[in-house]
């Protein structure tokens, strides 16, 4: 389970360093020398004639260091998301998994349980992190130790509850963003206008 919790964060420091790099590589290059470019042209022209409206470009609206910023930040989200894609379809795919291989209608006895558990464990460890095994082993080990099926419940659910407030803690930072970048923005416009 930390491998697998400490591979996600690996890639998510190893994806924005990659991305901050290729988007800061790609607005030296390009961004910049063109609105460079296109502002000068834009000044020579109204230099010759007073009444003359430049046209909006691409490159002069993203050259600012606050659209780069975005370009990142937006970059880094789908990558994140890609990587939570692939990790909720292998999960999925266990689902469909018969993970304890037991024959139709055969029942699962307290002294049998650890010889199941033993088979979840034999899982590859990225298979082992997911939710799936990790609720069948607490269940396993629950009911192995209390010989109790309300015990054995208590712990899965137990178990997909630390999953929900796991998920709903990282989801809090992408609230908190929603939240505090719209709430930014309109501290400094009133401060422009003031």
């Amino acid at each position: 389970m930390k491998k697998f919790k400490t591979s996600e964060f690996m890639f998510e420091v190893f994806s924005l360093i990659v991305i901050v790099i290729i988007v800061q590589g790609f607005y030296a290059t390009v961004v910049r020398p063109q609105a460079a470019a296109v502002a000068a042209s834009d000044a020579a022209q109204m230099a010759k004639d007073p009444n003359f409206a430049p046209a909006r470009n691409f490159y002069i609206i993203i050259k600012d260091y606050e659209q780069e910023v975005c370009f990142m930040l937006a970059l880094w989200s789908v990558a994140i998301m890609g990587y939570k894609g692939f990790s909720l379809r292998r999960g999925q795919s266990l689902l469909g998994a018969d993970l304890l291989r037991l024959p139709e209608g055969m029942k699962i006895l307290p002294e049998d349980s650890r010889d199941y558990a033993r088979q979840v464990e034999a899982l590859p460890d990225d298979m082992r992190g997911e939710l799936l095994p990790r609720a069948l082993m607490s269940g396993l080990h629950r009911f192995g130790a209390t010989r109790n099926i309300q015990d054995v419940s208590s712990a899965i659910h137990d178990t997909c509850e630390l999953e929900f407030g796991r998920l709903d803690a990282e989801l809090a930072m992408v609230r908190y963003v929603a939240w505090a970048i719209p709430r930014h923005r309109l501290h400094r416009h009133r401060a422009r206008h003031r």
